[in-house]
């Protein structure tokens, strides 16, 4: 199963509504009827990512998640309901993301200041 989400902001967003996420958690979102669903999905994504990205067994992160996350209640007024569930990543294990393009940029980036002598 696949969900294609698309989304057009049209104007301006007042100042300081902005969604904001913050680069040491990772998120994952579940909207369902009744809410313990809604808990389950959005843990059960939490739970299978490291399990994919990390060829764990699902057990494994089971665990984790169930003693890292954080799980605020987002939406219940709604016909569905709403939960966040999310974990920082220092207790996540470390991986290399995109072949680790980031540190051989950051090694090009640190040669070319070396070389302009800045």
């Amino acid at each position: 199963m696949s969900l294609v989400v698309r989304t057009r902001l049209r104007g301006r967003r007042p100042a300081g509504r902005t969604v904001r996420i913050p680069p040491d958690r990772t998120f994952s979102t579940g909207s369902a009827r009744p809410l313990e669903d809604a808990f389950r999905i959005a843990h059960g994504d939490l739970i299978g990512r490291p399990a994919d990205e990390h060829q764990m067994d699902k057990l494994d992160p089971y665990q984790l998640v169930t003693q890292i996350s954080e799980s605020p209640v987002a939406n219940v007024c709604d016909p569905n309901y709403t939960f966040v569930a999310k974990a920082r990543k220092q207790y996540l294990p470390a991986r290399q993301v995109y072949g680790s393009a980031r540190e051989r940029l950051e090694e090009m980036a640190a040669e070319y200041r070396r070389a302009r002598g800045s």
